[in-house]
């Protein structure tokens, strides 16, 4: 929503107004001529026909705010915040703004690691007179994004003053993240929480880290890699030749959570999940990047996508139509049947 004397508006009809007003017929069309809109430029008019989605629910670009703080310290309940940087989901800057604690002096550990020390923040606001504007921004939000913001940034703010609206979705790249890097951990006996750093590195995306504008910007850039895309990962081991396509997000972990039980080595196959009508051109990316693999696994309960996968790559790849759901995967792992789609050559008929 954008702020005008007439009150909000939606940011696509406000785009379109002020494309009237420079003489435009639309938006898209003052944007292709080179035009630009001062504080909008990243809006392309592709970007607003493309929402990005979240366990199947469109957002539109300008209803996510994605934000990243930096504090004194780790303690939520005696430590401050010193910067707190938001943008939306088209990248654009909502606010970037330092401050000065109002009860604590010096934090030199803190500042070793996010370069903010008393001197540069001598001359600034405390954060309780930005908490007007702060609260705003996430009372608007029909989607807050952050990285390990459930359990850290958004308690800082909830300490500092600010009103998180229960009912307002959340999506924390980190937690989301973990089972796509597929790091295990014994000590807390779920997939090992990754660095920011990480994160940003495995969806190739450089940034200047422990500056809560740029984190912000990285923690965007991952967040719009996991909700564009129409297929969702759970890498194995570069080495692996198997590669098992899901259609939610759940049975794929549920069965990753059952081949722990059982022993197996998760990083042994690769699962990706199919978000709706399988991208076959992203998916061949991601079979040309991984070479080793020589059996594809549908295990989407249809059949109709599993003729459409034997049909593309049942010449150069063994194509299996796996008989599971969630309620079969409570069962042995070796109750689950599998049976083989012809090649792509005949009919494409299972042989059950």
């Amino acid at each position: 929503m954008v702020k005008t004397n007439k009150g909000s508006i939606p940011l696509w009809d406000y785009l379109e107004i002020q494309a009237y007003q420079y003489g435009f017929d639309s938006y898209e069309e003052l944007y292709n001529s080179g035009y630009r809109i001062d504080g909008y430029e990243k809006v392309t008019p592709e970007l607003m026909k493309t929402p990005l989605y979240v366990n199947g629910i469109p957002y539109n670009r300008d209803e996510i705010l994605v934000f990243d703080i930096e504090t004194t310290g780790l303690d939520f309940d005696n430590d401050e915040i010193l910067q707190f940087s938001a943008v939306d989901g088209y990248g654009n800057v909502l606010i970037d703004e330092y401050f000065k604690p109002e009860r604590i002096t010096e934090w030199s550990a803190a500042a070793a690691i996010n370069g903010i020390y008393p001197e540069m923040v001598a001359d600034k606001p405390h954060f309780s007179q930005a908490v007007n504007r702060v609260q705003e921004l996430f009372d608007n939000a029909k989607l807050i994004v952050g990285y390990n913001s459930v359990y850290f940034d958004e308690e800082f703010c909830k300490a500092a003053g600010i009103k998180i609206p229960d009912d307002t979705p959340r999506f924390d790249v980190m937690h989301e993240f973990a089972p796509i890097y597929g790091e295990w951990s014994e000590k807390r006996q779920d997939f090992k929480l990754q660095k920011l750093t990480t994160c940003a590195n495995f969806y190739g995306y450089d940034f200047e880290v422990h500056n809560s504008l740029s984190d912000a910007h990285a923690t965007l850039h991952c967040f719009e890699q996991m909700a564009s895309s129409p297929l969702f990962y759970l890498r194995g081991s570069e080495k692996c030749d198997e590669v098992m396509l899901f259609t939610t997000k759940e049975e794929a972990i549920s069965q990753l959570m059952l081949d722990m039980e059982s022993g197996a080595d998760t990083r042994d196959i690769h699962r990706v999940v199919v978000r709706g009508e399988i991208d076959y051109d992203e998916f061949d990316m991601f079979l040309e990047k991984h070479t080793n693999i020589k059996t594809i696994n549908c295990c989407m309960n249809n059949e109709t996508a599993a003729k459409s996968v034997a049909k593309i790559y049942g010449e150069m790849y063994s194509v299996y139509m796996v008989e599971a759901n969630c309620e079969s995967w409570s069962a042995e792992l070796n109750s689950v049947q599998t049976v083989q789609v012809q090649s792509a050559s005949k009919s494409c008929e299972l042989e059950l």
